[in-house]
C-alpha cells in the first residue's frame, strides 16, 4: 500500500527541480481528515546526505579493492578488549602492565592475546604466510608466530597504551610450510 496508515505516507522520492537538477527528498503525507481534501506535506532536501552517502561507498569500494591487492600484508585488528583488560588491572604505569606481561608465571601475556581481535586481512599476508585462507589467520593467528613475534606484541600493546600511533619494527612469522619468514610491521 502506498500509505502506512489509511492517512500517511513517508519515503525517499527523486525529484527534477525546474532547471533539470536532481534532488532527493524525504516527503511525509498526512491527511487529516478523510471528510477533507486537504494534506499537510512536508519535504526535506536529503541530496547532500545521499552524495556524501554514495561517496563514501565509492571510497568504501576504492578502499577494499586497495586492501586487497596492494602487495604487503596487511592485518586489521581491535586492540578495544585489551584495552579494557589493560584497564580493569587497574595499574597506574605501563611499566606495571609490561613487567606484568613479561612474567610468563602470570598467565597475562595469553590472556592479553586471547583478547587480541582480528577484523580481517588481505589476500597478501594469506599468500605470504601459505595460509590455507582468511579464516585460519582471523581464527588462530597465534600459530603464525614465534617466540619472538609474541615478544614483538607485548612491545607493540605496550607502544598503543602509551599512546604511540606509528611504530615500525622487524619480526619473524612462522608460514604455513614451517618457513620462518622475516619482515617489517
Amino acid at each position: 500500500a502506498f500509505f502506512k496508515e489509511l492517512n500517511y505516507y513517508e519515503g525517499e522520492n527523486t525529484y527534477q527541480t525546474l532547471k533539470g537538477n536532481q534532488i532527493n527528498i524525504f516527503e511525509k503525507i498526512y491527511f487529516p481528515s478523510e471528510a477533507t481534501n486537504v494534506a499537510i506535506v512536508s519535504f526535506n532536501d536529503i541530496t547532500k546526505r545521499k552524495t556524501l552517502e554514495n561517496e563514501l561507498k565509492l571510497s568504501e569500494e576504492k578502499y577494499r579493492f586497495l586492501f586487497e591487492h596492494v602487495p604487503v600484508m596487511i592485518l586489521d585488528y581491535d586492540l578495544s578488549e585489551i584495552k579494557k583488560y589493560f584497564d580493569s588491572l587497574h595499574l597506574t604505569k605501563t611499566e606495571e602492565f609490561k613487567k606484568l606481561m613479561m612474567d610468563r608465571s602470570t598467565g597475562i601475556l595469553e590472556e592479553t592475546f586471547k583478547r587480541l581481535k582480528i577484523v580481517d586481512v588481505n589476500d597478501t599476508i594469506v599468500k605470504m604466510l601459505k595460509a590455507p585462507n582468511k579464516k585460519d589467520i582471523i581464527e588462530d593467528f597465534g600459530k603464525y608466530y614465534t617466540n619472538r613475534t609474541f615478544n614483538d606484541f607485548i612491545e607493540n600493546v605496550i607502544y598503543v597504551f602509551d599512546g604511540t600511533t606509528e611504530r615500525y619494527f622487524e619480526t619473524e612469522f612462522i608460514t604455513g610450510d614451517g618457513k620462518m619468514m622475516d619482515a617489517i610491521v
